[in-house]
């Protein structure tokens, strides 16, 4: 399970289909985190049911849902969000230019 827990951890995904595909750097943390040596991990995964029965047993602990389930009302947020962040920009970007001190252009004798 500290497969499970440390890519979901450090990479935000379960590594369900090819648990085996994790980057060097998550192996070295969850053995270092286990106590054990990086090599020993090598045969997580064999068992497939182990693989989803650990993610499940993460989400159920965790309170993790499927993206699927709320992908729409993830993708209003992220669109609100993105739609204030530019009108707050534009806003900032119109007040600037307001009071940007204005330059006459200077006679030339």
């Amino acid at each position: 399970m500290g497969v499970q827990w440390g890519t979901v951890r450090m990479l935000g995904v379960f590594l369900t289909e090819d648990p085996l595909a994790v980057p060097p750097g998550a192996v070295a943390f969850v053995a270092e985190q286990l106590g054990l040596d990086p090599a020993e991990l090598s045969g997580y995964g064999r068992r497939q049911q182990t693989v989803y029965g650990h993610a499940w047993e993460i989400r159920e602990l965790l309170g993790y849902r499927d993206f699927g389930g709320c992908e729409g009302k993830v993708r209003q947020f992220v669109a609100a969000r993105v739609l204030a962040m530019v009108r707050t920009a534009a806003a900032m970007a119109k007040a600037a230019a307001g009071t940007a001190p204005r330059t006459s252009p200077r006679a030339t004798s």
